[in-house]
């Protein structure tokens, strides 16, 4: 496996840092972008998770959900890597129904793609992390994203059949 993505940051432990991640980004931000970021990447599997920033930032669950179309929309018009979309996992208080109609939105708009033609799935990550599992309410602590990491490892490996050594 090779990450791959312009930005390169995050815990020297972790010996492959290249990514495409954008912290604080919404999807609306993303859209005019992610082509080129893809295109440039050439990746075979994209991971996206999503959201978070547009709800949190007042978008409605429509909103936001219309806004993952056109994400997706831009991915696979430059490519035909397969796409595992995460839904919100932070608890966003206060905003819990938007969360959950996101994510059922997300489920929706995804399965469209897939219907499609397109190697895509969506995962519902709202019950993934348990509150201690988050540093401040919203963010990952180092158990969180352990958790994340083996959801991404489980989806990757589903996806594309591949197995670990050994297996």
């Amino acid at each position: 496996v090779d990450l791959v993505g312009s930005l390169r940051d995050g815990p020297d432990s972790v010996p492959d840092r290249d990514h495409e991640g954008r912290g604080g980004i919404t999807l609306e931000a993303m859209r005019p972008q992610v082509a080129e970021w893809v295109r440039r990447a050439d990746p075979d599997v994209v991971l996206l998770h999503n959201g978070t920033n547009d709800l949190l930032q007042g978008a409605s669950a429509e909103v936001a959900a219309d806004r993952l179309e056109g994400v997706l929309s831009e991915i696979v018009g430059v490519s035909d890597a397969h796409v595992i979309v995460a839904g919100v996992w932070a608890p966003l208080p206060g905003e819990e129904r938007d969360r959950d109609e996101f994510n059922r939105l997300s489920g929706v708009v995804v399965a469209g793609f897939w219907e499609g033609g397109h190697s895509m799935r969506y995962v519902d990550t709202s019950d993934l992390l348990a509150p201690d599992q988050l540093a401040d309410g919203l963010h990952p602590n180092a158990a969180g994203y352990r958790a994340i990491a083996e959801m991404w490892k489980r989806e990757i490996l589903d996806i594309t059949g591949l197995r670990p050594a050994g297996c």
